[in-house]
């Protein structure tokens, strides 16, 4: 779970390595002025929406320090030209589900038989396997 006294005192330390007050915080992720001083205050625990904000507008940011303080801020060499370019030219998150058929997922029916022999020993049939990537989009599979 998240703290939210603690997640506000690191929203405070990503401002403050920019530079920034909370209104231009806000224009930075193009978020709301007043959910960004509800945050910082602690009163308020954040959306997922603005987690992938900051995450995308400043990469210098690791999602498990924002969240759970694990880990180093910044993350990557300090370089504030990140702050140069504008919200709307960075590249976007996205979750996207993607399903398709249990052979293309195997290459074909023998791959799959073996994966199958694999799992026999509980058995259990795999209903469905969700894969997630690094850039947060996620593909499913269900047989």
């Amino acid at each position: 779970m998240i703290n939210s006294v603690a997640f506000a005192e690191r929203l405070k330390k990503i401002m403050a390595h920019y530079n920034l007050n909370a209104s231009a915080f806000s224009n930075e992720i193009d978020f709301n002025r007043s959910t960004i001083s509800h945050l910082i205050s602690g009163r308020n625990k954040p959306s997922l929406e603005f987690i992938m904000k900051v995450l995308n507008r400043f990469p210098e940011v690791s999602i498990n320090w924002l969240l759970y303080d694990e880990g180093v801020f910044p993350k990557v060499k300090n370089d504030k030209s990140a702050l140069k370019e504008p919200i709307h030219k960075r590249k976007k998150v996205s979750f996207i589900e993607e399903t398709k058929p249990s052979n293309e997922i195997f290459g074909n029916k023998a791959k799959s038989t073996a994966l199958s022999s694999n799992f026999s020993n509980n058995k259990k049939d795999i209903k469905k396997i969700v894969v997630f990537y690094t850039d947060f989009t996620f593909e499913t599979y269900e047989n």
